[in-house]
């Protein structure tokens, strides 16, 4: 996938991080503006559209000077990236509590971690208890906070690992998705990843690829992706009717992600990553059930076929010869039956998709016990069942 997004020459360096909480990788850039100030746009709604305040976030945030480097991380670890600048004296500065305004007083950071060189900001989930910590790399020397209590107390607690060289560029990422920050080292379109954390180079199951090449920037994240459709069932029915869509890349929760029947929105009773459990809306016509996850929308191949559904009758009882009005959806244009007890009821006028008035006729006879009535349109797909009783005429008593 190739995205254009808030681009431009030159002062610009991208990242990706998880701005909004929601548990998919957004984009963002940090540019110097001018000499004094720097600002983080930020795809806060991941759409990767430029979508402008107040959906995505253009943040001004401390003084920067050409050199300093935006920092990404959850410091606190409440499951959203706040930002942080590195600067060229080996300073960090962090936007701890996640508010995208310079607040010391309610929690923000500045550390001065004096042991290290100074050299490329690396941060990670070291030890994976769900907080974002620091770390520098040196032409192969990675110096990492692994407790993440900001002091270097040596490499019994933390981490001295040698892992790259001069010219490498170094990159962090959660590899086999168990929580823990693994890293990387990427050169001219060559990754070296350490696939299974253990901070050094083994040929199996570390990984040597290739993607990318010369002046490419590596960015790492847990990119969204569409979500596979692989079966629907049943592929009929009417309002109300129970449908199991199965796939993949659902999400663990539904959030704002969404099914549509042929454009009507339907309620989801059950949403995990592989299996959707939704009724058919009131209002759902014969199309394409379409679900939209992170912004991908991906229709099922097969069509779905609404079927008749009968919503409410004008009348509920009455005797022979007496005319109601049956509501609902997808009767059809052309005209089908109506049935009362498996006996055709008279149409009265003009056969309509969603509205039909019929008659009793005088052949079906009286009784207390309701009958079924069921809507069948041109093609044979059928309603589910109302309930009419046809009583005796006024006056009489069974």
């Amino acid at each position: 996938r190739t995205v254009v997004w808030q681009g431009s020459a030159g002062d610009r360096r991208p990242y990706a991080d998880h701005w909004n909480g929601s548990g998919s990788t957004k984009l963002g850039l940090y540019k110097i503006n001018g000499t004094s100030q720097g600002t983080f746009l930020l795809d806060y709604n991941g759409s990767r559209v430029s979508g402008g305040t107040p959906q995505d976030r253009s943040v001004t945030w401390k003084s920067a000077t050409p050199g300093d480097i935006p920092v990404i991380g959850d410091w606190n670890g409440n499951g959203k990236a706040k930002i942080g600048i590195y600067t060229t004296d080996g300073t960090w500065i962090l936007d701890y509590n996640g508010s995208f305004d310079w607040d010391p007083e309610n929690g923000d950071k500045v550390l001065n971690w004096t042991t290290q060189p100074v050299g490329k900001p690396i941060i990670g989930d070291w030890n994976g208890n769900g907080t974002t910590k620091i770390g520098v790399y040196h032409d192969g020397t990675w110096i990492v906070d692994y407790n993440g209590n900001y002091i270097w107390e040596g490499p019994s607690v933390d981490k001295l690992i040698f892992f790259g060289g001069e010219g490498f560029t170094p990159v962090v990422g959660n590899w086999t998705n168990d929580l823990r920050a693994k890293i990387a080292a990427y050169r001219d379109g060559t990754w070296w990843i350490d696939v299974d954390g253990n901070w050094s180079w083994n040929q199996q199951p570390d990984v040597l690829t290739n993607f990318g090449g010369p002046d490419y920037l590596p960015i790492v994240g847990a990119w969204p992706v569409p979500p596979i459709l692989q079966n629907i069932s049943p592929l009929s029915g009417g309002a109300g009717t129970s449908i199991t869509i199965t796939g993949s890349g659902f999400g663990a929760a539904q959030g704002s992600s969404t099914v549509t029947f042929n454009g009507t929105l339907a309620t989801a009773t059950s949403w995990n990553p592989t299996v959707i459990v939704v009724t058919v809306p009131i209002g759902a016509t014969t199309g394409n059930i379409v679900v939209t996850v992170n912004a991908f929308q991906v229709a099922f191949a097969q069509p779905f076929v609404a079927n008749p559904s009968i919503s409410n009758l004008s009348l509920t009882q009455g005797p022979a010869l007496v005319g109601f009005v049956i509501t609902g959806s997808n009767f059809g244009p052309t005209a089908g039956t109506v049935k009362l007890g498996g006996q055709n009821l008279t149409i009265v006028g003009t056969w309509n998709p969603s509205t039909l008035t019929v008659q009793v006729p005088a052949e079906i006879q009286a009784s207390p016990t309701p009958k079924s009535l069921v809507v069948t349109n041109s093609t044979g797909q059928f309603s589910g069942a109302a309930s009419f009783t046809v009583t005796l005429a006024f006056g009489c008593s069974f």
